[in-house]
């Protein structure tokens, strides 16, 4: 178990640098980022629809994990992404950056019919997603894990977390 929580705050490690990396880009933003996944304009993202972006971005999603990890961005359970829910994704967890990704101006107007990723924001999505399908993954088998082990104590699994690992 110690060996999966190592794994695991070495993909949140990895997610939260290439977040870092995508906001450095000038020409990232989510208003645009949203706009090019939702090409139906229907104002949010379903499960088959995030399927096709991925694969647009050359990924091949694993179903399972694919379903963990919407399941994971839709925390209001509706079966569908809005753009706050996709924005929530590739916001890095520290608090200095919960509204930096929202001020950046999109680079499309709103009337543009397509919209398009420079090619660097692609190559950090791709990245992004694909680490994070990974980590859907191995949370699922600590998920299971922990469901197996009744007696599992907490105080326990905690100091699994607190254990530098470096």
């Amino acid at each position: 178990m110690k060996d999966l929580f190592s794994l695991l705050r070495k993909h949140f490690a990895a997610i939260e640098h290439i977040k870092l990396s995508l906001i450095e880009i000038h020409e990232f933003n989510c208003q645009d980022l949203f706009r090019f996944m939702d090409q139906g304009r229907q104002g949010y993202l379903t499960l088959s629809v995030l399927r096709s972006c991925l694969e647009k971005l050359q990924i091949l999603p694993n179903p399972t994990a694919l379903f963990l990890l919407f399941r994971r961005c839709d925390v209001r359970r509706e079966g569908r992404l809005d753009q706050e829910a996709l924005q929530d994704m590739m916001t890095p967890i520290n608090s200095i950056y919960e509204n930096y990704l929202n001020m950046k101006r999109p680079q499309f107007p709103l009337s543009a019919k397509a919209v398009s990723l420079p090619d660097e924001v692609r190559t950090l999505l791709k990245r992004l997603f694909e680490e994070s399908l990974r980590q859907e993954t191995k949370i699922e088998k600590v998920r299971r894990k922990i469901q197996l082990h009744d007696h599992l104590d907490c105080a326990h699994l905690f100091s699994l977390f607190n254990t530098d690992t470096n």
